[in-house]
């Protein structure tokens, strides 16, 4: 039997790997997007969107890479995936609603804008304190003094050159 059941067996607590998995789902949502506008691309392009169809897909497809990125790190326990995570969060949250605010036109588009703003900031903050509280700090420790260690070995290599 484990001792520590919230721990997986690769040490990755059970809150960072759920966040990993809802990232990952977040890439697939985003990507998903990206194809979806580009196949129907001759139907969408003469309608009257809220912002350009490329821009909108040039939206989608790179937070849908970036969130692929992450994902993948977060599930390795990368530390730089933390890091960039820790920025991608609040970033991709004020933006999403950023881009609600600005750019609704219809009544639909801003009567969703409540539940846009709380599913923003409640999956922001989710995220957040997943990679801020003890356990997640814990989790990516190992690796960020992997990475302290083999820069001060670098390091003393080029002073002995």
């Amino acid at each position: 039997m484990d001792a520590h059941p919230s721990r997986h067996r690769s040490g990755r607590p059970l809150s960072v790997t759920l966040l990993a998995l809802a990232v990952f789902i977040l890439a697939a949502f985003n990507l998903t997007g990206l194809i979806a506008g580009w196949v129907r691309w001759p139907v969408l392009a003469p309608l009257n969107l809220t912002l350009p169809l490329w821009m909108l897909l040039l939206w989608d497809g790179i937070w849908g890479v970036l969130w692929l990125i992450i994902a993948g790190g977060l599930w390795r326990l990368a530390g730089w995936a933390r890091r960039l995570a820790l920025i991608a969060f609040p970033l991709y949250a004020a933006l999403t609603v950023g881009r609600e605010a600005f750019f609704a036109k219809g009544d639909y588009e801003r009567g969703r804008l409540p539940f846009v703003i709380a599913t923003a900031a409640a999956f922001g903050a989710w995220g957040m304190l997943t990679l801020l509280n003890r356990g997640g700090q814990r989790a990516f420790q190992h690796d960020e003094e992997t990475n302290h260690q083999r820069s001060d070995e670098e390091h003393d290599d080029r002073s002995q050159d």
